[in-house]
């Protein structure tokens, strides 16, 4: 697994105001985020994609025409964390 480049950030923003803090850990739960820095031309939607389902995941992820990705995911809290971690340190 390859780091993103230190460009590359996550901004990731909980939905209807959800403090996701407090959210049980088995409560479904849906995130917006875009991520910025070196992401498209890279395989990172197709990265993104393939994590969100390894995770059980639903959403979608796109690029946008600012040379972001942004994205919705959808699913159990932990699940939620687990990729918004990974967008955040891993990434592709």
């Amino acid at each position: 697994v390859r780091r993103c480049q230190p460009a590359a950030r996550a901004a990731l923003l909980p939905r209807a105001r959800l403090n996701v803090a407090d959210a049980a850990m088995d409560s479904l739960i849906s995130v917006d985020y875009e991520v910025f820095g070196k992401v498209q031309g890279v395989f990172f939607r197709k990265h993104t994609q393939a994590e969100g389902r390894q995770l059980g995941l639903v959403g979608w992820v796109r690029n946008t025409e600012r040379g972001t990705v942004q994205g919705q995911v959808q699913g159990p809290a932990a699940a939620v964390r687990q990729l918004q971690q990974w967008l955040r340190d891993t990434g592709h």
